[in-house]
């Protein structure tokens, strides 16, 4: 949390004791840093309380069918629409995957595992999405697949723990709770997660959804927001 509350700091204190000497288009600049670097500590903040409803078994779920296509699709647009130093590809099916879930905290693991993606992914790469019904083993599978640094396999399992980061990416801004807060939602819901990789070939990370039993799976409206 110390580096964006210094970062913060430094550019308001330089606003506040130089901002008759400044150019419009620097105090433009610092605002918009200010901006930024309050909105990641935001997150970081809630990233934490997170996790320590999670841990504690507090955190709340409000379970009923949903389509989880809808649910993506709803995801990756809004997330697109804040990024536009990456291509996304969504691959979804016409037909609708009913879970039974808690559409809010599904959104919240797939922002976890969008915002890894980006922030491992250069500039200008793509960032795959898509979703596959199994109907053999009865679940819905969601992946996100980026051309980042890959993950040893060594490494993999590790990733979903609590403050774990990739050796080779420690230097990369943020928490290390994304994904463990990723998982225990996705474990709530009686389903599974992991990655896929080959290191240096990017990584794919992917979690599973129980298929709604179909007595119970019928038409839906919007997704949760």
């Amino acid at each position: 949390l110390r580096n964006p509350i210094a970062t913060v700091h430094g550019y308001a204190t330089i606003l506040l004791r130089h901002s008759g000497s400044l150019q419009p288009a620097q105090q433009i600049r610092f605002l918009d840093v200010i901006s930024r670097e309050t909105s990641r500590l935001s997150s970081m903040v809630e990233d934490v309380l997170t996790v320590s409803r999670l841990d504690a078994g507090r955190l709340s779920y409000a379970f009923r069918p949903i389509d989880l296509t809808a649910i993506v699709a709803q995801t990756v647009d809004e997330v697109r629409g804040l990024d536009a130093a990456h291509e996304f590809q969504i691959d979804l099916p016409s037909e609708l995957c009913i879970v039974n879930a808690d559409g809010g905290r599904l959104k919240q693991a797939m922002i976890n595992l969008l915002n890894n993606a980006i922030k491992y992914s250069p500039h200008g790469e793509r960032i795959h999405v898509w979703l596959r019904t199994d109907r053999s083993a009865r679940e819905c599978v969601v992946g996100v697949a980026d051309d980042g640094p890959g993950v040893p396999l060594a490494e993999a399992d590790r990733l979903f723990q609590k403050f774990s980061r990739l050796r080779t990416t420690a230097e990369t801004p943020g928490t290390g709770l994304g994904l463990y807060i990723t998982k225990g939602i996705v474990e709530a819901h009686n389903g599974r997660v992991w990655v896929e990789s080959v290191p240096g070939q990017g990584a794919t990370f992917l979690f599973a959804i129980p298929l709604e039993s179909s007595e119970r799976a019928v038409a839906i409206g919007e997704p949760v927001a």
